[in-house]
């Protein structure tokens, strides 16, 4: 079976509606004064992540014994053609890679595309910029990254995070697969709801769930459609963590804004194949 990249497989056919939402809007905005990207444009942290499936170019049928990839982290560009990739990557919910880092190179047109290179694996991936530099999508990504934070003109590091970055109700939901051994046999996982960080390295998990269209919700009384768990998670320098839920043996890697607005979540137990956000806060408490 020949290697595939692990980039290269995320700029794969993946090409979704909300990858040109900014864009649209972004040509109605600007349709008189056409803009104009340098490498500057993109500059600062962004959180990106999706799940893309693997074929075996040399298999007689290549559709038979698919892999799924999921990955999650963050790009961070210097303004200046350089930068830094950190990623957490599965394979069939096989964890291979876990806060991977990589330099980065990068090109800018002026019309806001470009590429990134990613010289650990020497593979290239082509981006497109929100002529304000809010947002980018890179090959495929299954939604666009981001930017999670701006990185002003300054040699200055960005101050590190914490286990209080990650304060306050997040929003998340989304679509997994469960793969053996996590379920006993192949499955879709349907999940919704909100974390609560308390800053401390404690919080909660409001969640309704459904496996192959079942509910799996185990409370009753006034909130039979929902469960509630304890969660606890840590916090790297790095603003790479990790966040798990005891009562359901589930563990998971994190990336957070340094500023905490934002995290994404990439599921690393086996056979969990997940990816969800980049989720924003939507309240401090």
């Amino acid at each position: 079976m020949k290697r595939v990249g692990l980039w290269a497989v995320m700029g794969i056919g993946l090409f979704l509606t909300v990858g040109f939402m900014t864009a649209e809007q972004g040509y109605a905005e600007e349709k008189e004064h056409e803009p104009t990207c340098t490498l500057k444009t993109l500059k600062g942290r962004y959180l990106f992540g999706g799940i893309t499936t693997l074929l075996d170019p040399d298999a007689p049928d290549p559709l038979v014994k698919p892999q799924l990839l999921a990955i999650a982290g963050y790009h961070t560009f210097n303004g200046d053609g350089t930068g830094t990739d950190i990623v957490t990557v599965t394979i069939n919910g096989v964890l291979v890679r876990e806060n991977f880092v990589t330099p980065i190179t990068y090109t800018v047109n002026p019309d806001c595309s470009g590429t990134i290179a990613i010289l650990a694996t020497g593979e290239s991936l082509s981006i497109f910029i929100a002529p304000h530099g809010e947002e980018l999508i890179a090959g495929g990504d299954s939604r666009p990254s981001f930017r999670a934070q701006n990185v002003l003109e300054t040699e200055d590091d960005p101050p590190p995070c914490t286990l209080a970055t990650l304060k306050g109700r997040y929003l998340f939901g989304g679509i997994a697969t469960l793969l053996p051994p996590a379920v006993p046999q192949q499955s879709l996982l349907e999940v919704a709801g909100y974390h609560i960080f308390n800053g401390d390295g404690t919080g909660t998990d409001i969640v309704t769930a459904l496996i192959n269209g079942e509910s799996v919700e185990k409370n009753a009384g006034e909130n039979p459609d929902r469960s509630e768990y304890d969660i606890t998670y840590t916090v790297n320098p790095d603003c790479s963590g990790t966040y798990t839920v005891p009562a359901a043996g589930a563990s998971f890697g994190i990336y957070v804004a340094p500023n905490g607005e934002a995290l994404i979540v990439i599921g690393t137990n086996p056979g969990t194949i997940l990816v969800q956000g980049p989720s924003r806060r939507v309240s401090r408490k």
